[in-house]
């Protein structure tokens, strides 16, 4: 019984690193996409707009990550070891920081 627990909470991790993943390579394109952009004026302003909604998706995808991190991953035996989870933390922060600089660039 113990071999399947840790298999399903092993299964669960995984999918919601996949579903985090995905959420942040969005939000990555996201960004990717108000940096491609020109700066006029009025263009300037729906960066902005667009850099305040990313910090939205973040805070919500940060909300997962504490979710599982308490409620699965903290809980399982194997689940600090889980290949992907560290790249989901490592993305989610790079992704924070980025997202951060661009408003803090963008609002000066």
């Amino acid at each position: 019984m113990l071999v399947d627990k840790q298999i399903n909470d092993w299964k669960e991790i995984t999918e919601h690193s996949t579903k985090i993943r995905d959420e942040l390579n969005e939000i990555e394109k996201m960004l990717d996409d108000v940096n491609d952009s020109n700066a006029s004026l009025s263009k300037l302003r729906a960066q902005v707009d667009v850099l305040r909604h990313i910090k939205e998706k973040l805070r919500s995808a940060k909300n997962d990550v504490d979710t599982i991190q308490q409620n699965v991953v903290a809980n399982c035996s194997t689940g600090k070891s889980h290949p992907d989870w560290p790249l989901v933390i490592r993305k989610y922060e790079a992704l924070d920081v980025l997202s951060q600089d661009e408003l803090h660039n963008k609002e000066t």
